[in-house]
């Protein structure tokens, strides 16, 4: 059994590599770098927004309700202090 689960893990690896390999790089790579950076702000206020505050099930969502803040306290908070 351990050698088919081997055999399936060198498998998807191989696919990883293959995808990676045929992916075109990118034309511009500092801009697209400067963009991520640009907006980095606004994509974690986003995942938290839907990973956080969006599921009660999350660990998160429920410290910060013990603590008293919600969504718009981490928004005034990355404001601030980045």
């Amino acid at each position: 059994m351990a050698f088919l689960s081997k055999l399936d893990y060198y498998r998807r690896m191989a696919s990883g590599l293959y995808s990676l390999l045929r992916t075109p790089p990118y034309a511009d790579p500092d801009g697209m770098i400067r963009c991520q950076m640009e907006n980095r702000e606004r994509h974690f206020l986003e995942l938290a927004q839907r990973a956080i505050f969006s599921n009660p099930a999350n660990p998160y969502h429920q410290l910060f309700q013990l603590a008293g803040c919600g969504y718009e306290d981490l928004v005034e908070a990355v404001h601030r202090d980045g």
